[in-house]
């Protein structure tokens, strides 16, 4: 869409749309793809996929916005961000800014190799910006990274890249891990933030690393 239009989304399901080949080796988006303003109301995603054969940034397995995304009352379920990195993000969602409330984020997974490095972040939400998430549950996402040289996985339920605020959350199950790497490691089985993090009335529960 146009960076400068916006698009609303009502009760809608998203679902099954695969998306394996790409100009430039890089994926985004197998959902919905968008570089304006977005908002999810009532909205189901699940069951997409990128599953990428070539080397590249790929984010987004569900929803990838170049721009604002707001995302209420919804579900994202059972979406998948794969294949030869150096980066891997977002299994589920991948935005530049994000408000979350009263919605689901689970069983999404960032699943990213490499021939040397690879990297994978968010297996539910990756956000470039600001994050605000609210009265919503984050559960059972998974960020795993594969290479015999360097391989890092943060953030098994989100990885968020700036100022991220927390409010009646719950986080469970979610974890990140990696594969065959000589160096490296994996960070925040729930929660990965690069910037200012607030977290208010919130639970975590087995999550894991």
């Amino acid at each position: 869409s146009d960076p400068a239009s916006a698009l609303t989304v009502t009760d809608l399901t998203s679902t099954g749309g695969p998306l394996t080949a790409a100009p430039g080796g890089d994926f985004f988006g197998a959902g919905l793809f968008s570089n304006g303003t977005v908002t999810l109301s009532g909205v189901t995603v699940t069951g997409n996929a990128i599953d990428a054969t070539v080397a590249g940034a790929h984010y987004g397995g569900g929803v990838a916005v170049a721009g604002t995304l707001v995302l209420e009352n919804s579900t994202v379920r059972g979406n998948v961000v794969a294949g030869p990195g150096p980066t891997c993000g977002g299994g589920g969602v991948a935005a530049t800014t994000m408000t979350v409330t009263g919605s689901s984020i689970a069983e999404n997974v960032a699943d990213c190799d490499g021939s040397t490095v690879a990297s994978a972040f968010g297996g539910g939400l990756y956000v470039f910006g600001d994050l605000t998430l609210r009265d919503s549950v984050v559960g059972g996402n998974v960020a795993v990274s594969r290479a015999p040289t360097a391989a890092v996985s943060a953030g098994g339920g989100i990885f968020s890249e700036a100022s991220t605020t927390i409010s009646g959350a719950r986080f469970l199950d979610n974890g990140a891990g990696t594969v065959e790497s000589f160096v490296g490691g994996a960070y925040g089985g729930a929660l990965a933030v690069t910037g200012r993090l607030e977290v208010r009335d919130s639970d975590f529960t087995t999550n894991d690393v």
